[in-house]
C-alpha cells in the first residue's frame, strides 16, 4: 500500500502541477489578451488625433494661402494703380519744345496732373498744347488761361497751366 500511497501522492502532485500550470496560462493569457485590447485602444486613439491633427494643419495651410492670395492680389492692385512720376517726367521732358520751361507740376491719385509752364512766344505755347493733346498719354487737355508778361530782361513771357489726365 505504501507503493500505492506514493504513486497517489506523485498522481497528486502531477495534478497540482498540471492545474497551477493550466491557472499560470489562463492567467498569462487573460493578461495578453487585456494588453492587447489597451494597445489596440491605444492604437486608435493615436489614429484619431493623427487625423484630427492633419485636418488642423490642412485648415491651417489653406488660411495661410488664402493669405498670402489676397496679399498678392493687393501688390498687384498697387503695381497696376501705382503711377511711377519719373516715368511721367520723362514723359514731359519728351513732349517739350525747346525754350518751353516748367515751373512746377502736381499730380494726384487719380492721376491728374497740373503744369506750370513759361514760354517764350505764342508758336511755343500753341506747340505745347498741340504736343499734349496729340500725345496718347494724356486725355481731357485743358489749358484755363495763358497771361502774358515780360521778363526782368524786358523780354516776352507766356505763363499758362496744363490740366489734364496721365495715362499709364
Amino acid at each position: 500500500m505504501a507503493e500505492t500511497h506514493k504513486s497517489y501522492v506523485a498522481f497528486r502532485f502531477l495534478d497540482y502541477l498540471a492545474i497551477l500550470i493550466f491557472v499560470v496560462f489562463i492567467v498569462a493569457g487573460a493578461y495578453f489578451f487585456w494588453q492587447h485590447s489597451v494597445a489596440k485602444a491605444q492604437n486608435t486613439n493615436l489614429k484619431a488625433e493623427i487625423i484630427s491633427v492633419t485636418k488642423k494643419i490642412e485648415v491651417l495651410k489653406k488660411k495661410d494661402y488664402e493669405k498670402i492670395a489676397l496679399s498678392q492680389n493687393f501688390l498687384k492692385k498697387i503695381n497696376n494703380d501705382a503711377i511711377v512720376w519719373s516715368n511721367v517726367i520723362d514723359k514731359l521732358r519728351t513732349l517739350t519744345p525747346e525754350g518751353v520751361e516748367y515751373n512746377s507740376y502736381v499730380g494726384t491719385e487719380a492721376n491728374e496732373i497740373n503744369i506750370s509752364v513759361e514760354a517764350g512766344s505764342v508758336d511755343k505755347v500753341i506747340a505745347t498744347i498741340k504736343a499734349y493733346t496729340g500725345d496718347a498719354g494724356f486725355e481731357d487737355v485743358f489749358v484755363p488761361s495763358v497771361n502774358k508778361g515780360v521778363t526782368g530782361e524786358g523780354e516776352k513771357l507766356y505763363s499758362f497751366t496744363i490740366n489734364a489726365i496721365y495715362n499709364k
